[in-house]
């Protein structure tokens, strides 16, 4: 990584990824509205899904999001009964988040949109090579935790 050139590519693609992803956002965001969601309320509900009883933190943790501007977000998918909060057996001052029945009858009506969305956003890629930007993006991802700290270091010399 060290010509000019090549640190030129890396600045110019993660431009390039910070547009996309905002654009992904934006896309998911205007066709959620659909359906009356938005794309942040949709991950919590697939995040709850994956994992009944997780904690407000757990949630805030995984999307990026501080655990205060998590709360009306919660609030209105509880308003809506697509998900409830429960008390915590161990911890009474915290609330665990499950999934209701509305809230996976939801789910599965947003799942031909999900399926829409991707084959609109991958057109023209094949199997082989959505593969291969999963893993790239992956490693990404590893490489920025480890550069700012998040992931644990598996070996004393990293």
């Amino acid at each position: 990584m060290g010509t000019m050139e090549t640190q030129y590519d890396c600045r110019r693609t993660l431009i390039a990824l910070g547009e996309v992803a905002r654009l992904i956002k934006t896309y998911v965001d205007r066709r959620a509205a659909e359906h009356g969601m938005t794309h942040v309320q949709w991950g919590v509900l697939k995040r709850v899904q994956a994992r009944d009883g997780l904690m407000q933190a757990e949630i805030a943790e995984q999307m990026d999001l501080q655990p205060i501007s998590l709360v009306p977000i919660l609030d209105k998918l509880c308003e809506q009964g697509l998900i409830e909060r429960r008390a915590d057996p161990k911890d009474r001052r915290a609330k665990l988040l499950f999934l209701t029945g509305l809230g996976r009858d939801r789910l599965d009506s947003l799942g031909p949109l999900a399926d829409q969305i991707s084959t609109e956003i991958f057109k023209g890629l094949d199997a082989a090579a959505v593969d291969r930007l999963h893993a790239q993006l992956t490693q990404l991802k590893d490489n920025i935790k480890r550069a700012t700290g998040f992931a644990r270091a598996t070996t004393k010399g990293e």
